[in-house]
């Protein structure tokens, strides 16, 4: 982040789901207390994190408009597609073994949501993927149900979770100096058209 010239933290907070987030109105790359790194991680953290959640809200910042840093319409699905394009094509130590797979989780959830509540999208992912700790798939559950009070309603939040791999597939259709461009403004995919 220093190297970076980013006005921004890193602090610990024992109270995530995730493991780190960036949220636009603080200037923190947050890090789950009890969450450990190996150093594939570190190196994703830097090209996925610091590379494009920070900067975007760092430049959007820097515009000066409140409306910036909290991003345009639909700002994530750029935001995740940029930080996975990072993750797959720019991280120097390789791609982490569990990128994919954590896509392609999120993915059959959203596919599920609207037809089966937490319990049986947890009892379907069981037996669809075996080999997966229950923590993680707990957890990809919660991000898309946390909306919601009661997880036993079916529905929760599809959108966010699932530009992972629409907005990635967006993004690496774009030429270089679009995707170098967009991650000084935290727009949605609709105002490229506006960045001239």
């Amino acid at each position: 982040i220093d190297k970076r010239g980013f006005d921004y933290k890193v602090q610990i907070n024992p109270a995530m789901v995730a493991r780190q987030n960036v949220l636009p109105n603080c200037p923190f790359l947050q890090i789950k207390k009890t969450a450990m790194f190996s150093k594939i991680d570190i190196a994703s953290l830097k090209c996925h994190e610091v590379d494009v959640h920070v900067a975007r809200r760092y430049y959007g910042k820097q515009l000066g408009l409140f409306l910036m840093l909290c991003g345009l319409h639909r700002r994530n699905f750029t935001d995740e597609g940029s930080a996975i394009y990072n993750s797959i094509h720019n991280n120097p130590e390789g791609i982490k073994s569990n990128l994919y797979f954590e896509i392609a989780i999120k993915t059959f959830i959203a596919y599920h949501l609207n037809d089966k509540d937490f319990c049986e999208i947890f009892d379907l992912l069981k037996k669809t993927c075996p080999e997966a700790p229950d923590w993680i798939l707990f957890n990809n559950i919660v991000r898309f149900k946390r909306i919601l009070k009661d997880t036993s309603v079916l529905g929760g939040n599809a959108l966010a979770e699932t530009d992972y791999l629409l907005g990635y597939r967006f993004i690496e259709k774009l030429d270089k100096n679009t995707r170098d461009e967009i991650i000084k403004y935290n727009i949605g995919p609709s105002h490229i058209k506006e960045l001239p």
